[in-house]
């Protein structure tokens, strides 16, 4: 029995990792001074080229890059808000094999270093 599911578990994991590309995006719910945001990010074939939301005192960059025609990592950025220039606040990276379900991510919250005003997200990978 350990023999198969020493088995199964790569195999699983290798086939979810290897959908085509063209089915898979990464959706986020942000909440953010009492309003949810939902957010779609396409997958890249650069990092350069992610496009970042602005909230009131956050910037939300998820980045969905594929290389050889499979997801290769998913990273997100937040950052704070300044009068000067955004300060990078959290980055998290995730690499295959990755796990398509409810969450992807988790609920993170990240307050401002200011008054500590919360901003929270959850990112999951959608198959269609």
């Amino acid at each position: 029995m350990h023999r198969l599911i020493r088995f199964l578990m790569p195999v699983v994991a290798i086939s979810m990792w290897a959908l085509p590309v063209s089915a898979q995006h990464l959706q986020c719910e942000i909440y953010e001074r009492d309003q949810l945001h939902l957010v779609d990010s396409p997958v890249l074939s650069s990092a350069y080229i992610a496009y970042a939301h602005d909230y009131a005192h956050f910037r939300f960059k998820p980045v969905v890059v594929a290389q050889d025609g499979a997801l290769a990592y998913v990273k997100i950025h937040v950052y704070h808000q300044t009068r000067n220039q955004p300060v990078l606040m959290h980055m998290t990276m995730y690499t295959p094999p990755f796990v398509f379900g409810p969450s992807l991510t988790g609920v993170q919250t990240v307050y401002s270093p200011d008054k500590g005003r919360p901003f929270t997200y959850d990112c999951h990978l959608v198959q269609e």
